[in-house]
């Protein structure tokens, strides 16, 4: 398990992925190929979709401590790891 820190490094990571393949589409979608441009949207997409799990594994490790000092629920932490295994799993777009 990671702890805070490296939870908001992830995190901060994950953000700014998503920040420079924001700004290459922004870039891109004046005057390029729409070849480039689909690869990107996929980039930005995977950036996305690596910051949502990143977020989900953040709200999970706060449950798993909240759980230990007996502020949240058993069924929380349940919610929370299932929310990071449906990230996890392969999409089947």
């Amino acid at each position: 398990m990671l702890d805070q820190s490296q939870q908001r490094a992830l995190l901060s990571a994950a953000e700014a992925r998503v920040a420079a393949a924001r700004a290459t589409l922004e870039n891109l979608e004046t005057g390029s190929r729409s070849e480039e441009l689909d690869v990107i949207r996929a980039s930005l997409s995977k950036a996305e979709a690596d910051l949502g799990l990143a977020r989900k594994r953040t709200n999970l490790t706060r449950s798993e401590q909240l759980e230990k000092a007996g502020t949240v629920s058993a069924a929380k932490v349940e919610v929370d790891s299932n929310a990071v295994a449906s990230a996890e799993a392969p999409s089947n777009n």
